[in-house]
């Protein structure tokens, strides 16, 4: 067959020739497209897609962040309001275990153990195993105290047993759910409101406490009025005489001197040590003295122990140093300003040094204030420094305050 040097093809060879250029495009697209470009391609976008989503989702949350960051405010001020309406100021396991003790001498704690801990809800819950004996009232007076502990808790599992050949005792075993709320109010050095919420003598430490004597330090301490010359035979002064007497009269001050806080009036014993008013006392000045004739009361609430100071412009300091000896681990109780001073214009700062380290310093504690919770690390101290400073606070009727640390005590625990 001879071709032409220029020959034009058929119109069937045309169809021939794009039908097998379709044929062979159909075969590249499906070896190397299909085969494998689609699969990346159908992955890239159902990644791409998902991305997208979160992308949408991480948007629609950020608008809604301020709306949340609201809600969040007003969910913490209200839980601010609802601790501050129930009294919840017990909110670590330290000073929880502190207000737990029985007040009753009856009440015998056989256990108070701590279980294991458990999350419940937005609360850390600490159980404990409790077992207490006593007889029936005593028991359920104790039941009552924990119940009205200004903490967070709950009483369950309660089992009561009669003890056999006892005269009325009973046994309660059961569990104390105690829900920390994520506060340490009784954090070393630091301050806490507590409203007066008719609870009182919420840190009582064990009732086996020794009456301390009854000498008075300060009126003890008072050198007695300069005895009178002794004439001599010979009509003149007895120097010799003279100083026999103020011997004697060192020699009886020795022996009835106390290291003890004042007290002052009559009608109420005082405590010994662990309580403040019992501790040894190496220096007082002011004085501080222990209010024999009332309880101290702040802020509408109403305190069995603690040690009182008369403050004002006329005495703008005073100091008291305790003899310790590195026998105890933490100071607890109440701080304020005495409700029979409370139109005062003054305030006062208390600072608690240890062996010469500030261990804590008060903000000015004003009249008509609640008390103040502080909890303070003393451990290895031996000489304790109490401080008080009045400040100028604001209007009042008069600058004379008392100061007082009430329901003081040192813990060994």
């Amino acid at each position: 067959m001879i071709w032409r040097k220029h020959r034009e093809l058929s119109t069937r060879e045309k169809f021939l020739l794009l039908l097998l250029l379709v044929v062979a495009g159909l075969s590249f697209v499906h070896r190397v497209v299909l085969r494998y470009q689609l699969p990346h391609y159908l992955q890239v976008k159902k990644e791409l897609t998902a991305e997208s989503a979160r992308l949408a989702a991480v948007q629609e949350a950020a608008l809604k962040l301020p709306l949340l960051k609201e809600e969040l405010a007003q969910a913490e001020a209200e839980m601010s309001m609802a601790k501050a309406r129930l009294g919840l100021t017990l909110r670590d396991k330290e000073s929880f275990l502190a207000a737990a003790q029985p007040k009753n001498e009856g009440v015998r704690i056989l256990l108070f153990r701590p279980l294991e801990a458990e999350k419940r809800g937005g609360f850390n819950v600490q159980p404990f195993q409790v077992s207490a004996e006593g007889v029936y009232p005593q028991v359920e007076n104790y039941l009552q105290q924990l119940e009205n502990l200004p903490a967070l808790i709950q009483i369950r599992d309660l089992k009561l047993t009669a003890k056999p050949g006892s005269h009325g005792e009973v046994e309660a075993s059961f569990i104390l759910d105690f829900y920390e709320l994520g506060e340490k109010v009784a954090n070393e050095g630091k301050a806490v409101t507590l409203l007066p919420l008719g609870r009182s003598d919420i840190f009582l430490p064990p009732a086996d406490f020794n009456k301390p004597s009854s000498h008075n330090f300060f009126s003890s301490s008072k050198p007695s009025s300069t005895p009178s010359p002794v004439v001599s035979s010979s009509g003149g002064t007895g120097e010799g005489t003279r100083l026999e007497n103020k011997g004697k009269e060192d020699k009886d001050q020795s022996e009835t001197l106390e290291y003890t806080f004042p007290a002052r009036g009559h009608g109420r014993s005082r405590a010994g040590a662990p309580w403040l008013e019992g501790i040894r006392v190496l220096r007082n000045v002011g004085p501080f003295y222990y209010p024999a004739d009332r309880a101290i009361a702040i802020g509408g609430r109403q305190f069995e122990h603690g040690i009182v100071v008369d403050l004002g412009k006329s005495r703008l300091k005073a100091e008291a140093v305790l003899d310790l000896q590195a026998g105890y681990l933490k100071l607890r109780g109440f701080i304020g300003v005495e409700d029979g001073t409370r139109n005062s214009s003054g305030s006062f700062i208390l600072r608690i040094i240890g062996d010469e380290r500030e261990l804590f310093t008060s903000p000015p504690l004003k009249p008509g204030g609640y008390p103040q919770y502080v909890e303070i690390n003393v451990t290895g101290v031996n000489r304790l420094t109490i401080q008080v400073e009045w400040k100028e606070a604001g209007p009042g009727d008069y600058s004379d305050l008392k100061a007082a640390l009430a329901d003081m005590f040192l813990s060994t625990t």
